[in-house]
């Protein structure tokens, strides 16, 4: 843990590089200090059907959702989602609709399997 998770519009392939942006993302959690490196997974899921208000998919959008476990301060917190949208509106400024969620994660309901090799 941490957990990003960036869903995104079909359209945004057309106009943003998702690697890279993925990429930068990643990169962005890594700088903040606040991670283990190992521990730090990011994910970028294509969206092919949403709704938005009432534009149905002519809005294209990208949301990151960031999974922390429990502990970190509001501060801590608001600065990851700050950098979450720096990062997006410097690499995918013509999207619509930009946003993150930062989400705490209780360790009473999170479990993880690591294989011994």
């Amino acid at each position: 843990m941490p957990n990003l998770i960036m869903e995104y519009s079909n359209s945004v392939d057309e106009r943003a590089s998702v690697p890279l942006l993925l990429e930068s993302l990643h990169q962005g959690l890594i700088d903040s200090g606040l991670f283990e490196v190992p521990a730090i997974r990011s994910r970028a899921i294509r969206i092919n059907d949403w709704l938005i208000g009432s534009s149905e998919d002519r809005e294209d959008f990208i949301h990151v959702t960031l999974e922390l476990m429990e502990g970190r301060s509001d501060e801590q917190k608001n600065r990851l989602a700050e950098a979450i949208i720096h990062i997006l509106s410097e690499h995918a400024a013509s999207i619509e609709s930009l946003t993150a969620t930062v989400r705490e994660v209780s360790s009473a309901g999170f479990l993880k399997f690591a294989h011994q090799v």
